[in-house]
């Protein structure tokens, strides 16, 4: 899959980083977080750990991610910061037919979200099925409807 360009800040002030999106699991699943109003698809290599530790049976995995450690346990498919676990987020192992994707690892750029939705088009005219439906979609609450 190509690398796209995003700018992001880090501690340095803004710097050109390339971002891969990350590549489906064997059976076409990708791993996402919740945000307020749809989902993320963690960065490439998160993704790649993920799918390592979920294939392997692990419970949790904990990653550095923007500076701070946070543990995905893989069981209750949620997210925190290992230094406040009273706060967490939903993950979830599904496919690009999830709803509403945001951006990739926390960054929302135009030329991502372009290509997640030219993948999404060639997933659902595989499947003989048309472009504007997902077979999911959330609700208010952000629960998942199938």
């Amino acid at each position: 899959m190509d690398n796209l360009i995003a700018v992001y800040l880090d501690r340095n002030g803004f710097r050109p980083m390339k971002l891969a999106l990350p590549k489906p699991s064997l059976d076409g699943n990708y791993w996402f977080y919740r945000g307020k109003t749809g989902w993320w698809l963690y960065d490439s290599e998160t993704c790649s750990e993920l799918e390592e530790a979920y294939n392997a049976g692990s419970k949790k995995l904990e990653r550095l991610i923007a500076g701070q450690v946070y543990v995905i346990d893989l069981r209750e498919l949620k997210q925190f910061q290992k230094s406040d676990p009273s706060r967490s987020r939903r993950v979830t192992r599904h496919t690009l037919r999830i709803g509403r994707i945001l951006g990739v690892g926390g960054i929302r750029d135009e030329k991502v979200l372009a290509k997640i939705k030219e993948l999404k088009r060639a997933v659902k005219s595989e499947a003989g099925q048309d472009e504007e439906t997902d077979l999911e979609e959330d609700n208010e609450d952000g629960e998942m409807r199938f």
